[in-house]
């Protein structure tokens, strides 16, 4: 169960799912067939590096975005802004085996 913390700027929920095995699925329900997210990519990808880089200061190494939708559901675009900005999260941590990652997730 994901427990709100509080910071200076109010009070920020928690992981989505934390696993056994320690690694964090952040569940993200966005109709990603909208416009916004092919327009928006770029803004839509640093908001989500930004809430990975605040896992990874929680002390979590392995975090996955999970997009609820169909293969090819996730616009180029947005594919293509959460590549590079997952990427450059996981290796500005600078510490050893910090996966972060997204999948679209087919109920």
């Amino acid at each position: 169960m994901a427990v709100p913390r509080v910071t200076a700027r109010g009070i920020k929920q928690g992981a989505d799912v934390v696993l056994v095995d320690g690694s964090v699925r952040e569940l993200k329900d966005y109709a990603l067939t909208s416009q916004y997210y092919t327009s928006n990519a770029q803004g839509v990808a640093a908001d989500l590096a930004r809430q990975a880089e605040l896992r990874i200061q929680e002390g979590y190494r392995d975090i996955r975005f999970v997009f609820p939708g169909d293969v090819g559901a996730m616009p180029l675009a947005l594919d293509a802004a959460l590549r590079v900005e997952l990427a450059r999260v996981a290796n500005a941590a600078g510490l050893p085996a910090t996966s972060v990652t997204f999948e679209i997730w087919t109920p």
